[in-house]
């Protein structure tokens, strides 16, 4: 499965992984962002009064290949959010990096 994301880690960051599990949930996700969705109700179902909209900013990557920022916070930023509906039973989600002009220049220097 690891090795299935837009950028995998190296096995020496897999092995960072392995020994403090909490690092994977940092793992990049595709420079491009995580387009709208449908998000998949895997157990049971969404409570047909639950209604509404969760926004979060927070870390996305922390790492650009094998360079390895220095602690999360220095991370770039990552805005998602999920919608909510369960009068149809119905969530979606979607992901984007904040584009400051340290993502931008980073970029550039990946290309």
């Amino acid at each position: 499965r690891v090795q299935s994301l837009a950028d995998p880690p190296s096995d020496k960051f897999l092995k960072k992984i392995q020994e403090e599990p909490w690092r994977g949930g940092l793992e990049p996700i595709p420079v491009a962002g995580i387009p709208l969705h449908d998000a998949q109700v895997i157990e049971g179902k969404i409570p047909s009064d639950l209604q509404g909209m969760l926004c979060r900013n927070g870390p996305g990557r922390t790492r650009i290949g094998d360079t390895q920022y220095g602690h999360w916070f220095d991370s770039d930023g990552l805005v998602s959010q999920l919608c909510i509906d369960g009068t149809n039973q119905k969530a979606t989600f979607v992901a984007k990096y904040v584009r400051t002009g340290r993502f931008q220049a980073q970029e550039k220097i990946e290309q």
